[in-house]
């Protein structure tokens, strides 16, 4: 198949592994100190990191390069690529996530859907 922009841009990594992150920070607080890099896709909070993907490769080189080491709620974050299972092609959060049943919420708490899906309304 040849490789046209579309299919290259598919390819190419746009999710980013953010570390180091306070367990005070909500995702609002990240989804803001990175929003001026580009439009994020999917922002995924655990305990004491995230996985946020922006809808572009060059968004996310951008914020990869700007904010490693960025100062957050008093933590400096470690932003690096997000790793991919090779064996599946899938990220890692993904088996971390599914291994626990399925997502969660981050504004409401509630299992069966994402916070930019939540029926609550805006983010906290």
């Amino acid at each position: 198949r040849p490789l046209t922009p579309a299919r290259l841009q598919s390819i190419m990594p746009r999710r980013l592994y953010i570390g180091n992150v306070h367990r005070r920070t909500r995702g609002r607080d990240l989804e803001d100190a990175f929003y001026d890099f580009g439009k994020i896709r999917d922002l995924q909070m655990k305990d004491g990191f995230a996985f946020l993907e922006y809808d572009y490769s060059e968004d996310a080189e951008e914020a990869l390069r700007e904010m490693d080491g960025y100062k957050l709620d008093g933590n400096r974050l470690s932003v690096e690529w997000a790793k991919v299972d090779r064996r599946g092609g899938r990220d890692r959060d993904r088996d971390y996530r599914d291994s626990r049943g399925g997502g969660k919420c981050y504004n409401c708490g509630k299992d069966g859907h994402w916070a930019r899906e939540c029926p609550n309304g805006d983010w906290r």
